[in-house]
Parts: structure tokens; sequence; C-alpha cells
């Protein structure tokens, strides 16, 4: 190479410094999957309840739906706060304690009104069944 032209560096190549998921996140505009959570809140938690007769079963089923999509929504979260938002938690690297705290309340309590759902579904479903299966009157 010759030493009077300056180093050219192959399109391929990361020039930048700064941190990798800062670069993968860009200018692209947010994804609203930090709605996902309610939407699922709204969505599912009393039809599960009142669809599936094992309360346990319709407990579990929520639960494992709710944890996928609770990590894809934090996930997503934390990326766009390493791509430079300081919307979730304040600006990246130092997270606010105070917004960490609230995300972690706000979200318990989606959890809660989910499994209240459920069981609420659950509750309708057993007295629908039980009037169903009442006795029945032969006497004609």
């Amino acid at each position: 190479m010759l030493p009077d032209r300056a180093r050219r560096t192959h399109q391929c190549q990361h020039t930048d410094p700064g941190p990798a998921l800062a670069r993968m996140a860009g200018d692209r505009p947010a994804p609203t999957l930090y709605r996902m959570e309610l939407i699922l809140m709204v969505l599912v938690p009393f039809p599960v309840g009142f669809f599936v007769r094992s309360r346990l079963a319709a407990f579990v089923t929520y639960i494992a739906v709710h944890g996928f999509v609770f990590t894809a929504q934090t996930l997503n979260l934390l990326v766009e706060w390493v791509g430079g938002s300081a919307e979730a938690f304040g600006p990246y690297p130092r997270a606010s304690s105070g917004d960490v705290l609230a995300y972690l309340v706000v979200n318990a309590v989606i959890f809660g009104a989910g499994l209240g759902l459920v069981w609420l579904g659950g509750r309708l479903a057993a007295r629908r069944r039980a009037k169903a299966a009442g006795p029945v009157a032969l006497e004609a």
C-alpha cells in the first residue's frame, strides 16, 4: 500500500467505536412491542380461564404466555435503551432506579390483573357448567 494514500476501510468493517447494540438499533422507528403486555392482558386471560376446565392448567397457560411476552418486551426496551432512547430507564448507561422500579411495579400490576381475569373466567365457567348440569325434572 502506498504511504501517501489514506487507508480505505471496507464497507463491511465496523469503524464506529460506539456500542454494538447502539449501532444495530440505528435510527429506525421504535416498534410498538412495549404495548404487547397490555394487549395480552386484555385479550388472553379471561378466555383462557373460561375455556380451560382445569384451573391449574389455565393459570400455567397464562403464566407461560405472559412470561414469553414480558421477556420479548423487556428485550425490546433494553435494545432501545442501549440505542439511545431515554424513555424507559433514563440515559444509558445510568439507569434511574425510580424508572426501573416503576417498570417492575407496573408490570407486576398488569400480571396480577391478568391472573385475576383468569380466575374470574374460571369462576364464571364453573357457575355456567353447574347450572347446565343441574337436576332435570322428568315429570310431565
